[in-house]
């Protein structure tokens, strides 16, 4: 009797151990199932967020805007860099722009050039719709164009004008229209040593074949430019540009990359 009840005993010590091992086992994989489904609702929401990261570059913001300020607006994407000349049809104003895109935020510095009559520079920052085609003003106090969309270019642009504002016969300040050896006038506006222009064909009606805004700066006699057409003209090149000033009133081409073609300038 007593070794019957020692085996019963031992028996269901036994079985109760092995109950406990499946249950601990069961516990195991049951988490470990419930683990597997989060990441899985984890991943499923995050595809369907829609975010736009920081490195993405736009590939299509080159091409023409609209801007509710009536302007018009000829923009250039180089990776995430933005170049833009922009002009008002009656002359007010115009502008060159230098900046960078980080995912939906384009920021960076306009400055009003002597191709109108406007004398203004500040910072911008702007949201870039997802499909690249509105470009809509987050900050910029003085800057009237709140929204810029793309839009086709009109078969026939505003053609060279007199000079906006500038000098002459000051060799300390550069600001002016400069007419150049490759046909085209330069508005070109410094402020201290920081230089920057717009460029284009002489031409009264139609389109330029080139087009280009330049951004550098002045030491002494020398200056250096990153230059880049836009396309309020036909051509698609880039490069820098080193200019010595050789008086007040002429500055003629050290050094060129991109097949620039001015080397002289007058005004």
């Amino acid at each position: 009797m007593i070794q019957i009840q020692s085996l019963t005993k031992f028996k269901i010590k036994k079985f109760t151990m092995r109950s406990k091992q499946f249950v601990s086992k069961l516990n195991a994989t049951v988490l470990f199932l419930s683990l597997i489904l989060v990441l899985t609702s984890c991943e499923k929401e995050e595809n369907f967020t829609e975010t736009i990261p920081s490195s993405k570059v736009f590939s299509n913001l080159t091409g023409y805007y609209k801007g509710s300020d009536r302007g018009h607006y000829y923009i250039r994407q180089i990776g995430n860099d933005i170049f833009w000349f922009g002009e008002d049809p009656s002359g007010i104003w115009a502008n060159v722009f230098r900046g960078s895109l980080s995912g939906n935020t384009l920021s960076g510095i306009f400055y009003d050039v002597p191709k109108g009559i406007n004398t203004g520079a500040r910072a911008l920052t702007f949201s870039v719709n997802n499909s690249g085609t509105v470009i809509t003003k987050i900050f910029g106090p003085g800057f009237g164009g709140n929204v810029l969309t793309k839009s086709n270019r009109p078969s026939s642009l505003p053609g060279v004008r007199p000079q906006g504002f500038g000098t002459r016969n000051n060799i300390n300040d550069l600001t002016a229209k400069w007419k150049a050896s490759d046909g085209g006038s330069y508005y070109l506006r410094q402020l201290g040593n920081r230089i920057v222009w717009f460029g284009e064909q002489n031409y009264q009606s139609g389109l330029p074949v080139w087009a280009n805004v330049a951004f550098g700066t002045r030491s002494g006699d020398t200056i250096t430019l990153d230059w880049v057409d836009v396309p309020k003209g036909r051509n698609g090149g880039s490069g820098k540009l080193s200019l010595k000033v050789d008086n007040a009133n002429q500055m003629s081409r050290v050094f060129a990359t991109g097949g620039f073609g001015g080397r002289k300038w007058e005004r």
